[in-house]
């Protein structure tokens, strides 16, 4: 982690040229994308990331994480396409005794992440429930594990990404607006 932070270390200055070459081409991110990452880490602003597979939405991602004032504190990374919902709701939110067969206390990645970042990828395959909650998440940072009953206030800067086109999704119904 260290060394990636050294890599991503030019972003504060905003001088970087950075290259990536995919598949036979080369992706140049013009210093105007970098001047918007600063514009947006410095005032903690949710953001959404949307882009084909490939093109390197998680390295921007910790670019913003690490050039931000939450630096020093955790980044914190799912792969929400990679997990059914029902895991994907327990590991965002956690969840308490009694929330099923066998559970202890278990704090999620929004708790954990306190203070830091997390970032969701391919957000777009979340059910419209989980998105429900991640929205109130949003709006008035606050969320309950599941099986609890008192709410939790938290301090998380959200970045997500998808390789879906968002507008598509709202459209068919599967992805929140508001969100």
């Amino acid at each position: 982690m260290l060394g990636l932070r050294s890599q991503v270390s030019g972003v504060r200055s905003l001088a970087l040229d950075f290259r990536v070459d995919l598949q036979s081409e080369i992706f140049h991110l013009k210093s105007s994308i970098w001047d918007s990452v600063a514009h947006l880490d410095s005032d903690h602003t949710t953001v959404m990331i949307q882009g084909e597979s490939g093109t390197v939405k998680s390295v921007l991602a910790k670019a913003m994480h690490y050039a931000s004032p939450r630096a020093d504190m955790q980044l914190l990374e799912l792969n929400c396409a990679a997990l059914p919902d029902t895991l994907l709701e327990s590991e965002l939110f956690g969840f308490e005794p009694g929330a099923f067969t066998d559970a202890r206390r278990n704090e999620g990645l929004l708790e954990r992440a306190h203070g830091g970042t997390l970032f969701l990828d391919e957000i777009a395959t979340m059910s419209p429930s989980v998105q429900a909650k991640l929205l109130r998440v949003l709006e008035d940072g606050t969320f309950t594990r599941l099986g609890g009953t008192r709410p939790i206030t938290i301090n998380v800067r959200l970045i997500a990404a998808t390789n879906s086109n968002l507008r598509e999704a709202v459209a068919r119904g599967q992805f929140r607006e508001d969100l």
